[in-house]
């Protein structure tokens, strides 16, 4: 493509494609790995403690185990907001 058939009503061309290449920055963030490895230990443990009541839950009727399994499936996030909001969290600049 042109550069001229790449430009938007205003003129100018859209982010990235200005002839310019964007440059990786290394992660600035340490909190995310730390988060990462966290939220995968979180959902090892979480399936192994729902897979060892599957004998039980299984033992119910089928209208039982349906609602069962759709809380187990969804509740699994709500332990990991705090997590989130930790990991997101930006931290002011520091000071000389």
């Amino acid at each position: 493509m042109t550069g001229a058939a790449i430009k938007g009503r205003c003129g100018r061309s859209p982010p990235g494609h200005d002839g310019t290449r964007q440059r990786d920055t290394p992660m600035r963030n340490p909190r995310k790995p730390i988060a990462m490895l966290l939220m995968l230990a979180w959902l090892v443990i979480y399936v192994v403690a729902i897979g060892s009541l599957s004998g039980r839950i299984g033992a119910l009727s089928g209208w039982l185990q349906m609602p069962l399994y759709i809380l187990a499936g969804t509740l699994w996030i709500l332990p990991l907001k705090p997590l989130f909001a930790w990991m997101n969290a930006v931290e002011p600049p520091e000071e000389d």
